[in-house]
């Protein structure tokens, strides 16, 4: 669930880029990026859900790996 998030996060990502026309093209958002990150009202929250995501991935990615390599346990 935690890479589904970082995958396609909530809001959606930016699908073109949104840039002003003129002399010098000044891009707001580029495409592929979250819709969230952009919003300073609710970017604290999205800091949240990336840094609560990547700390679930890594905890169920090192469980999943001592349980492959055979941790034995103390009372079976």
């Amino acid at each position: 669930m935690s890479f589904q998030v970082m995958v396609s996060p909530p809001g959606g990502v930016w699908e073109n880029d949104n840039c002003s026309s003129g002399t010098s093209s000044v891009c707001k958002a580029k495409a592929g990026t979250s819709a969230l990150e952009h919003e300073s009202s609710k970017r604290g929250l999205y800091l949240g859900l990336v840094i609560s995501s990547t700390i679930s991935f890594s905890a169920s990615m090192s469980l999943i790996l001592l349980v492959i390599s055979g941790l034995r346990l103390r009372y079976q």
